[in-house]
């Protein structure tokens, strides 16, 4: 997947979400730091199966903000003027969160435990 950098449109962030299946675990992984609003639901819609979410993996995206948090602003959500475009604290766009956790649960949910 590919989005616009959310500082500079200019620029392309690309983006990775992978799925691991370890018996009844089902492991997700996501660039950057998604917010613990991911986890919960990645948990609540994968019941009764026991569920991580896992940051950092397959790239940087910097912070990945729900749609709440965008409203609000604040940390991992405002941009930073002195932060170079391509290592923004939060590259991706508005509402991509949302997106990128639906990927996620469409591959993690074919399961034959």
């Amino acid at each position: 997947l590919s989005f616009p950098n959310r500082a500079d449109a200019n620029l392309t962030v690309k983006v990775e979400v992978a799925c691991l299946q370890l018996g009844a675990l089902t492991v997700g992984f996501l660039p950057g730091e998604p917010f613990v609003e991911f986890q919960l639901r990645f948990r609540e819609v994968l019941k009764p199966y026991p569920t991580l979410l896992v940051g950092y993996a397959n790239g940087w995206t910097g912070y990945i903000p729900t749609q709440d948090a965008f409203a609000s602003g604040g940390y991992g959500v405002d941009l930073y003027p002195h932060d170079p475009p391509q290592y923004s604290r939060t590259m991706l766009p508005e509402g991509t969160g949302e997106g990128l956790l639906e990927t996620l649960i469409a591959v993690a949910r074919p399961r034959k435990v």
